[in-house]
């Protein structure tokens, strides 16, 4: 029963990409537009961190740009084929049309066509540094060759022409994650973090943050958490916070005068939510604010195995890192190189010790060592990646 359900589930993938690809081939004997560079994010129906920046540098440049902007949450499966037809469709014909496609993230259509020529597809990944691992990185285990042939009828993260990131120290990571070659990379910074460096950008997220979390929130100490999503089987987990004792937990907050504010994975469609009793001390982000907000306005940081401590670190603010499931985690995900060991911040995995470190976040951060850290993951810390990864998609375009 197993084999049959399998050998339904290879047909439908092979009459689905041969589907695509028909289609694609059709599209590719419209005129391709050599001033044409379309942005798509399938992380979200909002506006991409990482690609808005570059859209707006490139809107600067008079070289008559037709800019094409394409944002949609999708699965990371076929079932995004079907339930979202028409924008399948709008993303074949761009990349079927366009000179530049320019993405942050899985982009299943483009694993499953062969690529026109002419067409320059630039990955620059939502996640900066090289952290947990991701993409080829991570080794399947198949129980039978018909599970192989299933796995290896898509294979992603294909047709990227050049990776763009954070520093040379992740380049071996990105060219073991997408079978790439290492002269293909990049390091030209990542985009999301301009704003960190935008004097104005502060100062509105501080009067932002004012307006929308009033509850005693100026004369408090902010604690930022923002936990990464789990999965088991490609299936993502619903929200856990991993506090036990939670009225241990608000009473450390409370003799703190810190406001802790949960900033959920944007994968996790499930809400998480507080008790009534403790919102004075703890609050969930539900969207009135971005994690760049948030990060701004934050007196120190706390996750787990999310690449956002790269991002933070050019903050230079203390951060810990809460992994009370290290060791599983450890086991079937694992981390590029030795960085588990080179964090910028206590790796915590017993709720005492995290209540602790609450307790004496200021005097445990060591600002020489997070300096270090960000000098090896950010080639540049001067909030100009946008302009130079623009700068080389003009250079590209002889214009």
């Amino acid at each position: 029963m197993k084999n049959i359900k399998l050998i339904m589930k290879i047909s439908v993938k092979v009459i689905v990409k041969a589907l695509i690809n028909l289609i694609y081939r059709i599209l590719t004997l419209l005129p391709l537009k050599s001033k044409k560079i379309v942005f798509v994010s399938t992380r979200s129906s909002d506006k991409s961190e990482n690609l808005t920046p570059l859209i707006k540098e490139i809107k600067k440049r008079e070289h008559n740009w037709i800019v094409v902007e394409m944002n949609m949450l999708l699965a990371t499966n076929l079932t995004q084929i079907y339930k979202q037809p028409s924008f399948t469709l709008k993303l074949l014909y761009q990349l079927a049309t366009a000179h530049f496609v320019v993405l942050d993230d899985y982009c299943l259509p483009l694993y499953l066509i062969k690529k026109r020529e002419g067409v320059e597809v630039i990955q620059i990944w939502h996640a900066a540094g090289a952290f947990k691992k991701f993409g080829n990185s991570i080794e399947n285990e198949f129980q039978s060759p018909l599970e192989y042939y299933n796995q290896s009828l898509i294979k992603v993260h294909t047709n990227y022409d050049k990776v763009i990131v954070s520093s040379t120290a992740a380049i071996a990571a990105f060219s073991e994650a997408f079978s790439i070659s290492e002269s293909d990379i990049l390091p030209l910074g990542a985009p999301k973090t301009d704003r960190l460096f935008d004097n104005d950008f502060r100062d509105n997220s501080y009067k932002k943050f004012v307006k929308h979390y009033r509850v005693g929130a100026m004369d408090k100490k902010i604690i930022l958490y923002a936990p990464t999503f789990r999965e088991k089987n490609h299936h993502r987990e619903e929200f856990k916070l991993f506090f036990e004792d939670f009225d241990q937990f608000v009473k450390t907050l409370e003799n703190k005068k810190a406001l802790m504010i949960i900033q959920p994975h944007p994968y996790l469609k499930q809400r998480a939510y507080v008790p009534e009793k403790y919102k004075e001390w703890i609050q969930i982000n539900h969207g009135p604010m971005t994690t760049q907000e948030l990060m701004v306005v934050s007196n120190a940081f706390i996750t787990d195995f999310s690449s956002l401590m790269f991002d933070y670190s050019l903050l230079g603010k203390p951060m810990a890192f809460y992994m009370p499931d290290l060791a599983d985690y450890n086991d079937t995900r694992g981390f590029y190189g030795n960085i588990i060991n080179e964090l910028p911040g206590p790796i915590i995995e017993e709720e005492t010790e995290l209540l602790t470190w609450i307790s004496l976040f200021e005097s445990a951060s060591s600002s020489a060592y997070i300096n270090d850290f960000t000098k090896q993951w950010f080639a540049d810390e001067d909030g100009l990646a946008s302009k130079r990864i623009i700068d080389y998609i003009c250079m590209e375009n002889n214009v």
